[in-house]
């Protein structure tokens, strides 16, 4: 039997899929915030400041296109109403995860559809891992701003690697105690070394940035000014890929 993984992440410019029965891997990268502007103005440095004359990977693809950003109650779309579009297929309110404009029927995400099917699903960002563009795919709240609610509804995904910065949703302390109790009873264990995550014997895993070396709570930081030994995307994609091969 083949092994089919889905490696969600935050972190660049959505990428074109090529879709046949032989598909092992699909790779969704969301570049939150970012447009042409961001995307021409890293080229130039590609190739000014660094003399690299090969385009980035992403200006390489086969297939580009363009996409209306306003969402179902605003002009300008929220990352809630985006990450819900970009998950699920549907436009929703600014500040609604994973709902429809009603906000009480459910969205159902590319991530939920394919996990159900069999596929090995990751979530991850370089920001809190309960924060709305990831929770897009696996959280069904009214508000972004749940964030105890969005952490019991990623135990409740069955989703077998989540990662991030941090977890919002666990500041206060019996709000704390009850997250951690739901993710433990899900199957989740939670380390903050990616060199760790084969070695927890887990189906699942929770993987979160060092307290003592990230960015600041929410983000692990840019790479250009991180802080030493801070957890990096590439070693959180690297780790969720590990994981899924193991499983």
């Amino acid at each position: 039997m083949k092994i089919r993984y889905i490696i969600l992440s935050v972190i660049t410019l959505i990428a074109s899929l090529s879709v046949s029965a032989k598909v092992r891997y699909v790779f969704y990268f969301i570049g939150d915030g970012m447009g042409m502007g961001h995307v021409n103005t890293t080229q130039y440095y590609n190739r000014m400041v660094l003399g690299n004359d090969t385009p980035l990977l992403m200006m390489q693809f086969p297939v580009a296109s363009q996409a209306q950003t306003y969402s179902a109650s605003a002009p300008i779309t929220d990352s809630a109403a985006a990450g819900t579009a970009l998950s699920t297929g549907s436009k929703t309110r600014n500040y609604t995860i994973g709902l429809a404009p009603d906000t009480i029927t459910p969205l159902i995400s590319i991530a939920r559809k394919l996990k159900d099917d069999g596929w090995g699903v990751a979530v991850l960002s370089s920001c809190a891992a309960d924060d709305a563009t990831p929770a897009a795919f696996y959280a069904h709240q009214v508000d972004r701003n749940m964030f105890y609610e969005i952490n019991l509804d990623a135990a409740a995904s069955g989703y077998d690697f989540l990662g991030g910065a941090s977890l919002r949703g666990v500041r206060k302390p019996e709000q704390a105690k009850e997250v951690y109790s739901a993710l433990k009873k899900a199957g989740y264990a939670i380390t903050h070394n990616p060199d760790s995550v084969t070695l927890l014997g887990s189906d699942r895993v929770m993987l979160l940035a060092d307290p003592d070396k990230r960015g600041n709570d929410n983000s692990i930081g840019y790479t250009v000014d991180s802080l030493q030994g801070a957890m990096t995307v590439a070693q959180m994609t690297q780790a969720a890929l590990n994981h899924l091969m193991k499983q």
